[in-house]
């Protein structure tokens, strides 16, 4: 889609407001993707690196751990649910555990993510790669 910014390619633009993220691709445009916005990330902006992806299989989960839970699709040590991408420290786009709220607000976690999105997401976005969270 066309996207006009000053901002280099491969950036990911979280619009809070909007409920979209968009990753600005060469000559303005951008590719968009749907999101949910949890309580964790309501009142967040600025701009921050991914500091870390974490995907279904990562082997640093907690020794033992079992599969995601029914309620959450946490895993025991992780922060949200897998996969996710994340920044700042203690932010992550994440898959949803409530997909019929993917464009509005959540109930719990950061920013939602489909899960064929965060995927997508996950594969496209390389580590370091700048996050901007606007309004």
């Amino acid at each position: 889609m066309y996207y006009r910014t000053t901002h280099p390619a491969g950036t990911v633009i979280v619009s809070r407001n909007q409920r979209f993220l968009y990753i600005v691709q060469p000559n303005q445009v951008a590719i968009r993707y749907a999101i949910g916005v949890g309580p964790e990330c309501e009142s967040i902006s600025g701009l921050f690196r991914v500091t870390g992806k974490a995907g279904e299989s990562d082997q640093r989960q907690v020794a033992g751990s079992a599969a995601p839970g029914p309620d959450t699709g946490r895993k025991p040590g992780a922060q949200f649910a897998l996969p996710a991408l994340y920044f700042g420290g203690t932010h992550a786009v994440h898959r949803t555990s409530e997909p019929a709220r993917i464009g509005q607000a959540a109930r719990q976690g950061c920013f939602h993510a489909w899960e064929k999105d965060i995927a997508d997401l996950y594969e496209r976005v390389p580590l370091e790669e700048r996050v901007v969270i606007a309004n």
